[in-house]
């Protein structure tokens, strides 16, 4: 899933890698997903992933839009180029919360960094440079002959939406349970008027209370 309108100049779609011999200008747009770029500075020589998911469960093909798979697999294409693992350098963008709910358990972004450091670390290749995490989205240019990056963050509305949403929740939350209250207390004070015969002030101060408590439900 590289888009090479421009033989130089692949663009990389999610779920994508790109690794050759030769110089090229690889483009990227990063949300939660992830880039790796690795470089030799030896060879001058580059590539880059792009996935979308930390791991790959063994269900069906192993696919790198999963991270444990798409390093592996960019790693391979870079000693297959003639590179040393001991001379590569890695730059990583992206994993941005743009999806990150008021209880985070939508933040992919988080666990694609996870996956990225600790998978780098483990083949014990340094990561020289790195944007990640925010709200925000990421555009990424990587020139594999120098081994340079550009790149453009643009903020990104999803993690205020999805926090609007959780304190709308919350708040629609307290709302019911007040009005389960109200109406607890409504019953409890109208049994305490034919109880105790309460004046009839009391009774309509219950009469107002009642009309309240119908008025927040």
């Amino acid at each position: 899933m590289v888009n090479e309108s421009d033989t130089n100049k692949p663009f990389l779609l999610p779920g994508a890698l790109f690794a050759k011999d030769g110089d090229y200008v690889i483009t990227t747009v990063l949300g939660s997903c992830i880039a790796v770029c690795l470089w030799d500075p030896r060879l001058r020589r580059g590539g880059m992933n792009h996935y979308k998911l930390p791991l790959w469960n063994g269900d069906g093909l192993p696919s790198p839009k999963y991270g444990n798979i798409a390093i592996a697999k960019l790693i391979e294409q870079m000693l297959d180029m003639g590179c040393t693992k001991r001379d590569l350098k890695a730059k990583v963008f992206g994993g941005g919360a743009v999806l990150q709910s008021s209880s985070g358990f939508l933040n992919v972004g988080q666990r694609n960094i996870e996956i990225a450091q600790e998978y780098l670390a483990r083949e014990q290749i340094p990561i020289i440079a790195s944007d990640m995490g925010g709200e925000v989205s990421r555009k990424v240019i990587f020139t594999t002959y120098d081994g340079s990056i550009l790149m453009k963050r643009s903020q990104s509305g999803g993690g205020v939406i999805w926090r609007f949403f959780g304190w709308l929740s919350c708040f629609l939350l307290f709302v019911s349970a007040f009005s389960v209250f109200s109406a607890f207390c409504f019953c409890f004070l109208r049994f305490l008027c034919f109880l105790f015969l309460l004046s009839p002030f009391s009774l309509l101060f219950v009469s107002a209370f009642s009309a309240f408590s119908a008025f927040c439900f």
